[in-house]
């Protein structure tokens, strides 16, 4: 399917610099093989999503689903790596009661790959 959206262009070098998409691992593939040139970003609505519906299925209590999506929009605005990493360590502070939303987070999400 991307070759064929690959094919609409006109030509070889007025191909799309940045493609934004959902963390759908086949299509990041794809598009680092037909795209190859191009930065491939993650749609952060989709991620915030993805993060409230996962923290609202491991955890019990709106009240700390609350707190939790707070601290995770306030790590995903971080306006510079230094903000980050303090937005980071308070995250990662509030979330010990849910090991499994923690590691989801992480290694889905935060990880450099």
């Amino acid at each position: 399917a991307l070759s064929k959206v690959k094919g609409l262009f006109v030509k070889d070098d007025v191909l799309p610099r940045v493609i934004v998409a959902d963390r759908v691992l086949a299509l990041m593939n794809a598009l680092e093989v037909v795209f190859p040139s191009a930065t491939n970003l993650l749609c952060e609505f989709h991620i915030s999503k993805n993060v409230r519906t996962k923290c609202k299925i491991l955890m019990t209590k709106a009240k700390d689903w609350e707190v939790v999506l707070e601290a995770w929009a306030s790590l995903v605005n971080s306006t510079n790596e230094q903000i980050y990493e303090q937005r980071l360590k308070i995250f990662t502070h509030i979330c010990p009661r849910y090991p499994t939303f923690q590691e989801y987070v992480y290694y889905t999400w935060l990880l450099h790959h």
